[in-house]
């Protein structure tokens, strides 16, 4: 399984277009129990290329 250091993993997408993307840390303006705040548009987020996480049993 890849190793994403400096990264948090996300899945981006619909239903039907749905991709995982590692977020740079450095990109988290904010952290709290109710959720995380990140730097960079939906767009900007739509653009990042898509990660291999690579899910148990899989």
């Amino acid at each position: 399984m890849p190793v994403y250091p400096g990264a948090l993993l996300l899945q981006e997408g619909h239903l039907w277009g749905r991709k995982e993307v590692a977020i740079p840390v450095a990109s988290i303006s904010r952290a709290a129990a109710a959720g995380i705040t990140v730097d960079l548009t939906r767009e900007q987020i739509g653009d990042l290329p898509a990660v291999e996480i690579g899910h148990p049993g899989t």
